[in-house]
């Protein structure tokens, strides 16, 4: 359902710049998807990922001799957003002695 297909004996490998890897977590194609193009994909899919050697990538004919493959560069906290309130009065201090805003609403800015 997101795309690649079977090598021999049944393995499903994809180039680390495949989009197969952006669809496995996909919501919109899976209904427990997580939204990550890494693992874990979704709630108990059993999916994940090992890497394999260019020889067998070459093999699998995953990748030609003169391929160059470079994964995508990706932040982990690149989309991380929060509006915790700050409420306690000692973290409150704390954060304001390091420079940080704490807002009437207990939101944090700089």
């Amino acid at each position: 359902m997101a795309g690649g297909s079977l090598s021999e004996g049944g393995r499903m490998v994809a180039r680390m710049d495949d989009d197969v890897w952006d669809k496995l977590g996909d919501r919109s194609i899976f209904a427990d998807g997580l939204g990550n193009p890494y693992p874990p994909f979704a709630f108990n899919s059993g999916m994940g990922v090992k890497a394999v050697s260019r020889d067998e990538a070459m093999k699998l004919d995953v990748i030609d001799r003169d391929t160059q493959v470079e994964p995508d560069p990706l932040n982990f906290n690149q989309d991380l957003q929060t509006s915790a309130e700050i409420r306690d009065a000692g973290l409150r201090k704390q954060l304001e002695d390091l420079g940080y805003t704490v807002n009437d609403d207990g939101t944090v800015s700089m």
